[in-house]
């Protein structure tokens, strides 16, 4: 499962950098735990979930705060002031097929994560693992 969740980081991370030109690798791979953990606490944990938010359209409200929520990441790790370059990153991120599917099996992988084994400290963002340890509390 290590390996898994690794390429699956490596996958994002690697979109994210795509698509904005980041020069920070840690930035961005920190930046992919974060948004893996965010869909994690969404419930957004399958295709469908993607694909259902997506076909709500630009103008939906759930659309909207779920691209804001990313895009906000993006502009925490990348510091891109530019709102609409961190909007639209958010867009192709969640329709990118191999992002969504990148994504699907990270959360899976998350879910099952426990404070304190291999994948956990593997883990590089301070924000996921806090995430991890309050999964586990509760």
């Amino acid at each position: 499962m290590k390996e898994e969740i690794f390429n699956c980081v490596k996958v994002l991370s690697y979109f994210l950098w795509e698509y904005t030109k980041h020069d920070n690798t840690l930035q961005l791979w920190c930046c992919s735990e974060d948004i893996i953990c965010f869909l994690a606490e969404n419930d957004i944990k399958t295709k469908n979930d993607f694909m259902r938010i997506i076909s709500l359209g630009k103008k939906d409200e759930v659309y909207k705060k779920f691209v804001r929520n990313i895009a906000y990441k993006i502009f925490e790790y990348t510091d891109e002031k530019s709102n609409d370059k961190n909007w639209f990153a958010a867009e192709k991120f969640i329709r990118n097929s191999e992002c969504i599917d990148a994504c699907i099996s990270a959360v899976r992988i998350f879910g099952k994560v426990m404070k304190n084994d291999e994948i956990y400290k593997s883990i590089r963002s301070e924000n996921a693992k806090g995430y991890i340890c309050d999964k586990n509390l509760n």
